[in-house]
């Protein structure tokens, strides 16, 4: 394509002007911590428990240490699934971060059978959730 008819831009063309989901999904440094952490526990771990819904919301864990969670679609994300992580508390890494057995952010509760219901806006900041053993309340 000749330069003079190129468009070249930074930041998301359509989003600019009011298409797709928008939001701004810039990760603080604690989001990048966070998932450093969350790598670092899953790592080694074979990819389990897939599910997605055909388009762009996507789900899966990492063993039985980690699952995380996406919504990149243009409507609210609400299901519930199996994460293979034992029961119990789970403080959202994304949102915010255990602090001395309390979680600064959201909560999920991973049932006996290994399930936990997921909500996530389309217009959430940050729309991912992400949890792992050692975020365990």
């Amino acid at each position: 394509m000749p330069s003079d008819r190129a468009l070249v831009f930074v930041d998301n063309h359509d989003n600019q002007r009011g298409h797709g989901p928008g939001g701004n999904s810039v990760l603080t440094f604690w989001d990048s911590r966070n998932m450093v952490i969350f790598r670092n526990v899953v790592n080694g771990q074979p990819f389990s428990n897939w599910w997605d819904n055909g388009g762009n919301q996507v789900a899966f864990g990492r063993g039985n240490k980690g699952f995380i969670v996406f919504n990149n679609d243009d409507w609210n994300l609400d299901v519930t699934l199996q994460t293979g992580l034992p029961a119990g508390l789970y403080c959202d890494v994304i949102s915010g971060q255990e602090d001395g057995g309390r979680c600064t952010g959201s909560q999920i509760s991973v049932e006996g059978d290994g399930r936990a219901r997921f909500q996530i806006s389309n217009t959430a900041e940050d729309p991912f959730i992400a949890i792992h053993v050692n975020a365990k309340l």
